[in-house]
């Protein structure tokens, strides 16, 4: 191989050297009445490599009330779970203080919030259009449910991948492509000069 195949070889090995993936992240943020739609990852945008989600569940939960008129609302133990499976569920059994929303219904609000990083089973997360959450299924032992709803708050999810496109080479690639451009330039200046007129 002659000199200036190899200098350019060089040159260009310091050219691939320079180009690598940058991570960068992406977040979308809903916040609606009832179940979220959430966009999806956009696959064109590179490689996903987690999903992360930061949800504030805030659900309204009504059930019948057949105590004597007069009497106080009553504490209530609630069991069940609120979110999902695929955005961060939070089991609940805890003893809640309701209140009256009717005169033979009690209401009350359970607030919880889930914050969990997925870095498997990603294919969920990519694609077109959006997803919903689904986000909770409680109980009352000894009431039966009458009412319910609830809401999303502070809802967000963030996509972190590897960009599908190189970075700008850095000040050492630079220099190096410099000086392999320079060992081209002078390889052939040193096969000029080696080069004679044979005599007449």
């Amino acid at each position: 191989m002659s000199i200036f195949f190899k200098t350019m070889a060089i040159a260009a090995a310091a050219i691939c050297a320079g180009s690598s993936a940058s991570a960068a992240t992406i977040t979308y943020t809903d916040a609606n009445r009832g179940p979220v739609y959430l966009q999806r990852f956009n696959p064109l945008l590179g490689t996903l490599q987690s999903v992360s989600f930061d949800n504030r569940y805030s659900v309204t939960t009504s059930f019948a009330f057949n105590g004597m008129p007069g009497s106080p609302a009553p504490v209530v133990r609630i069991l069940g779970t609120i979110g999902d499976p695929g955005f961060g569920r939070v089991t609940v059994d805890e003893f809640v203080q309701s209140s009256f929303s009717a005169p033979n219904q009690i209401s009350m609000n359970i607030v919880k919030t889930a914050t969990p990083t997925f870095t498997t089973g990603l294919d969920t997360y990519i694609g077109s259009g959006s997803y919903a959450l689904g986000f909770y299924s409680l109980t009352a032992p000894g009431y039966a449910p009458t009412a319910s709803g609830g809401s999303f708050s502070n809802v967000s999810v963030t996509y972190t991948y590897l960009a599908g496109v190189g970075a700008v080479p850095e000040p050492a690639t630079w220099a190096m492509m410099l000086t392999g451009f320079g060992m081209v330039a002078g390889a052939t200046r040193y096969r000029r000069r080696k080069a004679t007129i044979a005599p007449g």
